[in-house]
């Protein structure tokens, strides 16, 4: 088995540092880890939920001493990002030149609408507000930093009622992905998610999503998105379990470690 979404405590939302996963991914079987912690910014965009700058050092070397201790996982370093264009510089010359991690993972979490940054938090979206997130999703898929993208269909969060506004979206996305050749992830944390809210909604991964990307020829990834050591698999089967309904693609991921 093998997770390439996983987050320490590091970044002030999760539980449990890389030593502490290992030890659970080793016990469970597993082959591959990867860490995407949530990346410092240099404009220190909501830095309630990601780890300080002067903490890099900190999970580099944590990362590190988890290598030496658990040699029998491959181990990969990384960082999941959130995309604005205006980081790209900061991805490319500070976190994979200088800071030589070994692969970055996109995300968007946030969009500026209408001056205010914006969020996933239930509330019903308009339709402008569906098309931004679509042009910043495919704009970090075009910008080729990251591995893979990491849940593409967050923004179903605040989606109850799958209809044109929400299909355009998958639309735009799932064409980008398949013309790029991008792998997009299938991520079991909204099960999680789900079961926490106790409101029967589940915002990801979203069936009538993976259902249109079936038409598309794109590879997948399934991650769990882990908090906490102990979902380090959390949901993998019903993750797989889409990926087989639909048919899709599982991709093999060529990350190379640098140190």
């Amino acid at each position: 088995m093998e997770n390439y979404h996983t987050h320490t405590k590091l970044c002030k939302h999760a539980e449990g540092m890389p030593v502490d996963y290992c030890e659970v991914a080793v016990q469970k079987g597993f082959t591959k880890l990867g860490f995407t912690d949530h990346t410092p910014l240099p404009d220190e965009l909501k830095p309630f939920i990601r780890m300080e700058r002067e903490e890099l050092h900190t999970y580099i070397d944590e990362v590190k001493k988890a290598r030496k201790l658990y040699p029998q996982l491959e181990i990969f370093m990384g960082l999941e990002c959130d995309y604005m264009p205006r980081y790209e510089w900061y991805y490319k010359d500070f976190m994979m030149d200088a800071m030589k991690m070994d692969y970055l993972i996109g995300s968007v979490h946030y969009y500026d609408f209408r001056g205010e940054i914006m969020w996933f938090d239930k509330r019903p979206m308009e339709p402008l507000q569906y098309l931004i997130y679509a042009d910043l999703y495919v704009k970090a898929m075009e910008s080729g930093l990251f591995t893979f993208m990491a849940h593409p269909d967050l923004y179903c969060t605040n989606v109850y009622q799958w209809d044109e506004n929400a299909r355009a979206c998958a639309k735009s996305i799932l064409e980008a992905a398949r013309d790029l050749n991008m792998t997009l992830e299938i991520n079991t944390s909204g099960f999680e998610k789900m079961n926490e809210a106790g409101d029967g909604h589940l915002p990801y991964p979203r069936e009538e999503f993976w259902e249109m990307a079936s038409d598309y020829d794109i590879s997948v990834v399934v991650n769990s998105d882990a908090h906490k050591p102990s979902r380090i698999d959390s949901y993998f089967d019903e993750g797989y379990c889409i990926m087989e309904k639909y048919s899709l693609k599982k991709a093999e991921l060529n990350i190379i470690r640098r140190e």
